[in-house]
């Protein structure tokens, strides 16, 4: 039988670590301990070490973004795109976003509220518009 400590060096799937994955986990473990310790959480998306690497080399700041599901991604994406339009359907979380940019005071961010139904029209936007979407 496995101990609880060796099944945490997994990913989701359950593979084990590959060489890479283990230089991230200082960051990890640090990261875990100042939210648990402190309650602070950086504001960083909530994807993996890697996504957030690839995607801050890769993002151009005259980007269009569409994002669906809105969160800490949302102002960090925000300070590397031109534009960025965000679909949320929770009403309670929509408010908790919208009234987080526009404290870090967020001017090219497009939140939208959609009902579950009706999150993917995006009848007002021609075929390739956006450079990059994510779906969170």
């Amino acid at each position: 039988m496995r101990s609880l400590g060796v099944r945490r060096f997994r990913d989701a799937k359950g593979h084990t670590l590959d060489p890479c994955g283990w230089l991230y986990l200082p960051h990890a473990l640090m990261s875990a301990s100042i939210r648990a310790g402190l309650g602070y959480r950086e504001r960083k998306p909530w994807l993996s070490f890697r996504a957030i690497k690839c995607l801050n080399l890769l993002v151009q700041p005259d980007w269009k973004l569409l994002e669906f599901g809105s969160g800490t991604s949302t102002a960090w994406f925000s300070r590397r795109c031109g534009e960025l339009v965000s679909i949320e359907d929770n009403p309670v979380w929509f408010s908790v976003v919208e009234k987080a940019l526009q404290s870090q005071g967020t001017c090219n961010v497009d939140l939208r509220l959609r009902e579950k139904d009706a999150v993917h029209i995006l009848d007002d936007f021609s075929d390739g518009y956006f450079d990059f979407a994510l779906i969170d």
